[in-house]
């Protein structure tokens, strides 16, 4: 929505998964206390983010043109279509950008915050058409229905509104960012808290003293990440660990110059192959002792997987048969030898 520089709507064969505003930057009340002792929620919304105007996204781009657009496409090509939006607030901006694929569905979105505001925390607002939905979100070798009644909760690296009526879901993976709230259809990501640094409640005296400038967390620039997938429950669900791990475990470029004649260096051996898409490597390393090698499988399905696992640079490869929501270790040396083992590699 050009007006706005939010959401107006997402569609996924036909059906709608979010509503007008979407991805709003909301602003709630909050007060000195980091830990939040008196409170279990913020819920209070103070303000939000608007768009800023032709000439004060021209100041803030450096621009120098007198007039920049706040909403504006900035990547146009074969690949991926980005849009840009400058939002503000008080003391506080914020750039917004949408990362549109040309090839499958899932939505990156980049929340660049300079933040200056005080006893406020930072939320963005996914509101979806999905009143009776419940939250589910990824905690440790698992999944989780979490609370539905506005507090606060945690996860891991994923959460996903399901609509179970619907078999629906829109599902939000992110980089980093682990509290939320969830009420009547709508999920508010928490993204910045900004209390006193540190001061605690205790009893009635007042919480901080108001004659001086205190020290505050989550001041200035902060960036974060996050893909969006909506769709049927099912297909959303099974594939989401593993595009959290994708999202969150880009990998790694090595440049490396060898010495010599160099036979064969222009070839390399594949790293570890995992058969079924919905096992997840939680661990490859060195055992703890010295002797060996450690891998640790996750089925992060409800379903029974069955596949492989293959280490092709050192041409080893095993078999696994796991159960819902299992983890499991094993030992390995380079003569090709497994042995099962448990989380304290004994």
């Amino acid at each position: 929505d050009t007006s706005t520089g939010l959401l107006r709507s997402l569609e996924v064969g036909g059906a709608s998964f979010v509503r007008a505003g979407a991805l709003g930057l909301l602003v709630m009340d909050d007060y000195e206390d980091p830990w939040g002792s008196a409170l279990r929620s913020y819920r209070t919304v103070v303000g939000s983010f608007s768009l800023m105007s032709g000439e004060r996204a021209a100041e803030y781009c450096g621009s120098g043109q007198p007039v920049v657009d706040p909403v504006r496409v900035v990547e146009d090509g074969p690949v991926r279509t980005v849009v840009e939006a400058l939002f503000e607030y008080h003391d506080s901006a914020c750039v917004l950008r949408y990362d549109l694929p040309r090839r499958g569905r899932e939505i990156g979105v980049e929340v660049e915050v300079d933040w200056r505001e005080k006893n406020r925390v930072l939320k963005l607002s996914l509101p979806t058409p999905f009143a009776s939905a419940e939250l589910r979100g990824q905690v440790a070798f698992g999944t989780a229905t979490l609370r539905a009644d506005g507090d606060e909760v945690v996860t891991q690296r994923w959460q996903a509104v399901v609509n179970e009526a619907t078999d629906a879901a829109i599902a939000v993976i992110d980089d980093g960012v682990y509290g939320s709230d969830f009420r009547d259809g709508e999920l508010r990501i928490s993204l910045l808290h900004s209390p006193v640094y540190s001061a605690l409640q205790l009893g009635d005296r007042p919480v901080v003293s108001d004659d001086r400038v205190h020290p505050r967390i989550d001041q200035g620039e902060r960036r974060f990440r996050f893909r969006i997938v909506a769709g049927i429950a099912s297909e959303v669900l099974s594939g989401i660990d593993a595009a959290a791990e994708r999202f969150n475990e880009p990998p790694y470029l090595l440049s490396l110059f060898t010495s010599g004649p160099g036979a064969g260096r222009d070839k390399s051996s594949g790293g570890l192959l995992i058969s079924s898409p919905q096992v997840i490597c939680s661990a490859l390393k060195a055992a703890e002792s010295g002797d060996g090698y450690i891998l640790r499988l996750y089925n992060a399905s409800s379903q029974q997987s069955r596949g492989r696992a293959t280490l092709e640079a050192a041409n080893l490869a095993i078999d696994f048969d796991l159960g819902p929501f299992e983890v499991a270790t094993w030992r390995f040396t380079a003569d090709g030898a497994w042995t099962p083992t448990n989380l304290l590699e004994r």
